[in-house]
């Protein structure tokens, strides 16, 4: 019932309440499906304000509940909207969501986020440097815009990611105008 109720969420292009993590269970993620599968769900993310905040690969695993039409993912749908959000399009390139969104990620110089499984306080983020069907090579730089190393990650040890989220997109905005300080 769940995946239906994902999927009608993703035909109408409407705006859902994911929850997905077990300690917390008030933290939950509001936007848009933008795309699903057996493995993940791409959510277009809306800050609580109504401001577009990127894009979230979520393990599908992970999701626990999926909340429709609630007072609070109604005034962020609300906000949005009077705001005159919008966020660029988004279309899967491959049946491997974290394949596609990377590449989009790569192809857009966004910066990116990624949290692997069991490693929930050791997330990575930079610049998608390298990718292949199994692995992703990142650039990581500190939150300061400092260089960091790489990182080659596994593609299934991904269980979250974001894309040029509030975060990310503040990172990026760093390192564009290093020079320029």
């Amino acid at each position: 019932m769940l995946k239906r109720r994902i999927r009608e969420a993703y035909n109408q292009h409407e705006i859902v309440g994911i929850y997905d993590d077990r300690e917390d269970g008030t933290k939950f993620w509001v936007g848009y499906i933008a795309a699903y599968s057996d493995d993940y769900v791409v959510c277009g993310h809306i800050t609580p304000n109504g401001l577009y905040d990127g894009f979230l690969l979520i393990d599908a695993n992970r999701i626990l509940r999926v909340e429709f039409q609630s007072m609070e993912i109604k005034r962020t749908a609300l906000l949005y909207k009077l705001k005159g959000q919008e966020h660029p399009e988004y279309v899967s390139t491959s049946e491997n969501l974290a394949l596609s969104l990377l590449k989009y990620a790569m192809e857009r110089r966004y910066i990116v986020t990624i949290e692997q499984k069991d490693r929930v306080d050791n997330n990575v983020q930079g610049y998608v440097e390298g990718l292949e069907e199994r692995s992703v090579r990142i650039k990581m730089y500190t939150k300061y815009g400092e260089p960091d190393g790489e990182a080659l990650l596994s593609m299934e040890d991904i269980s979250f990611l974001s894309c040029d989220s509030d975060d990310d997109a503040d990172l990026r905005l760093l390192l564009v105008n290093q020079d320029n300080g």
